[in-house]
This record gives structure tokens, sequence and C-alpha cells, in this order.
């Protein structure tokens, strides 16, 4: 059997639907503890941003081959939030050290990003 890009959908909204699950049960018992937070958003924004390059091959789109590259990508078609990513990332590799007050916000940033994402997977579900 000939499996098409449509067989896919399904899988795709469901894995950013348990994502965003996941991430607003960890936030609402979590929020206070900046450690936690960090490790949550830095140990979770790989496997997003897979789950965002299959959304974008589905949508047709043609994406390079770093995590940045889909970030970037991702912007128009799926509508997320470039800049939550990126400093996600950045957080990710060591390059920013924010303030726990910033910490939350990018938390909430994140969230919104993939409950972006998981409604996109959702449409492309259907």
């Amino acid at each position: 059997m000939h499996e098409t890009a449509s067989d896919h959908r399904p899988l795709a909204a469901e894995l950013e639907r348990e994502l965003l699950f996941e991430l607003r049960n960890f936030f609402l018992e979590h929020h206070s503890s900046p450690v936690d937070l960090t490790a949550k958003m830095t140990s979770t924004v790989s496997g997003f941003l897979v789950t965002v390059r299959a959304l974008l091959h589905l949508k047709k789109v043609q994406v390079g081959p770093t995590r940045r590259d889909v970030v970037h990508a991702a912007r128009a078609p799926l509508g997320v939030d470039e800049v939550a990513l990126h400093e996600v990332l950045d957080l990710k590799e060591g390059r920013i050290f924010p303030d726990p007050d910033d910490l939350e916000r990018m938390f909430a940033r994140y969230l919104d990003t993939v409950a972006t994402a998981a409604r996109v997977a959702d449409r492309l579900g259907r």
C-alpha cells in the first residue's frame, strides 16, 4: 500500500495536541520554577520543530536543514511566533539567560505557538 502525505495528517495533529496538553499541565504545576520552565522548553523544542517540519512538508513548503530554517519557514504558512521559537532555541543553546519573569513570558509565548501549530494540524487532519 502506498502512503500519502494525507495519511500522516491525523498523526501530526495528535502529536501537537499531546504536546499542548503536556505543556499546559506542566505550566500549571511548575510556573514558579525557572529551572523547571527552562528544562521543559529546552527539552521539547526540538521535537516540536520536527513536527512543525512535518506540517510544512504536508503544506508543500520547502525547508532548509536547520531548526532555525524550520522556524523561519513556519512563520507565514503556519502562523507561528517566530520570535518566541528563536528565543527558546537561544535558551537551549545557552545564548540567553532570562530572569524568572521573562521565563514565564517565554513559556506562555511558546505555549501559544504550540497551540497555533496544533490548530493548523487539526485543520490539515480534516
